[in-house]
């Protein structure tokens, strides 16, 4: 009876440091830091080019990041994706209006739960992908989104803010 009291302590043990194990690799492999526009360049982009908002995207699902992250965004700040690509990383409720195109884009966020995505348009092939957010720390997580838009974008600029 003891034996078996102490396997299934084991056996519990085990399975937390996995898990605690998945998140640290997970958590590591979505740092952001280094898809963030340095502000002074964003800055002078952002006066010189800015167009307007995009108001036309998706968030990928969280269950999604990692794959899309993985699959499409490591080596490219920007893929054009189909419709079922798209409908898979976002969900069922999906549509790409008539005269646009799906592109999975890189994003970057601080705090996921206060805050939300911005997507503008500068000149005649970026976008700047801007996340805002409540928040005490000033952690960086890769996210994506699709986005849809009528143009061939060329670069996808990143940012952040954190407010406490």
């Amino acid at each position: 009876m003891n034996i078996i009291k102490l396997l299934i302590v084991l056996l519990s043990t085990s399975i937390v440091q996995l898990e605690a194990s998945d998140t640290v690799v997970h958590g590591d492999a979505l740092k952001g830091e280094l898809w963030l526009t340095s502000t002074d360049e964003l800055n002078a982009i952002v006066r010189k080019d800015k167009i307007g908002q995009v108001h036309d995207f998706y968030e990928v699902v969280a269950s999604k990041v990692v794959s899309a992250v993985g699959t499409f965004l490591e080596k490219a700040s920007i893929v054009e994706i189909s419709e079922v690509q798209a409908k898979r990383l976002v969900g069922l409720n999906y549509v790409c209006p008539p005269g646009k195109k799906s592109y999975l884009v890189r994003a970057v966020y601080g705090s996921g739960a206060t805050g939300r995505f911005h997507v503008e348009r500068l000149g005649d092939s970026s976008i700047l992908v801007r996340h805002s957010s409540l928040g005490d720390d000033f952690v960086v997580f890769k996210s994506a989104l699709v986005v849809h838009l009528d143009f061939e974008p060329i670069y996808v600029y990143c940012d952040v803010s954190i407010v406490r």
